[in-house]
């Protein structure tokens, strides 16, 4: 499977040290040019070399949407579409939104580590959404507390 991510993700799992379940989950990842440019070139890291960074053709619908939401979440958007992937790896709500009326399905970064979970990529569900809230990522107690652990 092929997914597009926004910023946040990227930052959110760098931050727990689990960037790679992105790589481990999905055959082919790719960001925007901008959502490069958020995550690497403000920190100045090299980003890994099987996120491929690609740039966003219709630049007018990257402008509409930019008027919605933040620069990044409108090229991720636009570029899925552009690249007919129908997964988008994203965190803010009204990107989510936009996302969704735009016939992409959306995942969220605790999405992504339940999934992770659930295949046998991570051995404690619980302990690694505390870190990520530790890591600051909103993340409630009761949502944590409500995940019942697979059989």
């Amino acid at each position: 499977m092929k997914i597009v991510s926004n910023s946040s993700p990227i930052i959110a799992l760098s931050k727990i040290k689990r960037l790679d379940l992105i790589k481990d989950l999905f055959t082919s990842v790719y960001i925007s040019e901008e959502v490069h440019r958020e995550v690497y070139k403000v920190r100045k890291e090299n980003s890994p070399t099987w996120i491929q960074v690609v740039k966003v053709k219709d630049r007018m619908a990257v402008a509409a949407l930019d008027a919605i939401v933040d620069r990044g979440e409108a090229e991720t958007i636009i570029l899925a579409k552009e690249k007919d992937i129908n997964l988008a790896l994203m965190d803010d709500r009204k990107g989510i939104n936009i996302a969704r009326r735009m016939n992409l399905d959306p995942i969220r970064t605790t999405t992504l580590i339940g999934i992770a979970y659930k295949k046998g990529l991570l051995s404690d569900l619980k302990e690694e959404l505390f870190n990520l809230r530790d890591k600051g990522y909103w993340i409630t107690d009761y949502y944590i507390e409500q995940i019942e652990p697979v059989q």
